[in-house]
């Protein structure tokens, strides 16, 4: 019995160190576009004048995320090999979660309008779904 139990030991640690060993490191972002495409010669200056209001809400939720201590390094890099400035990233994500979290109760609010019921339970999951967008 014992034989039997160190045998499967053994074997599953010796499939886990085949599998690290022939599964690949993951890339870096910066790597994979590089793969994709030339690097281009200029990046946009981040520190430019806001020209449209989103711009202007990327830019104070920006600065509020840094006043509140949440460093951005990573993502400003990301951005950066994406030719894609910090405040727009800001402002497209603070849009969709503002709608995402007014989708779910002018949603439950038409419906009572129309006397169709639905269960509270139902409303708060249909809210996490849509507060859960793929691809973001």
């Amino acid at each position: 019995m014992t034989a039997a139990i160190l045998s499967g030991c053994g074997v599953g640690a010796g499939l886990s160190l085949l599998i690290v060993a022939l599964w690949p490191a993951q890339r870096s972002l910066g790597s994979a576009l590089a793969m994709l495409r030339a690097p281009s010669p200029g990046t946009l200056p981040l520190g430019g004048a806001a020209e449209s209001w989103q711009a202007q809400l990327g830019q104070a939720v920006a600065g509020l995320t840094r006043a509140l201590g949440i460093n951005h390094h990573r993502l400003d890099a990301d951005l950066a090999l994406l030719d894609r400035p910090l405040h727009s990233q800001m402002a497209r994500k603070t849009l969709w979660a503002a709608g995402a979290g007014l989708t779910a109760p002018l949603l439950s609010g038409l419906l009572d309008l129309g006397r169709v019921h639905v269960p509270l339970l139902a409303q708060a999951w249909l809210a996490v779904g849509l507060a859960a967008k793929p691809g973001s």
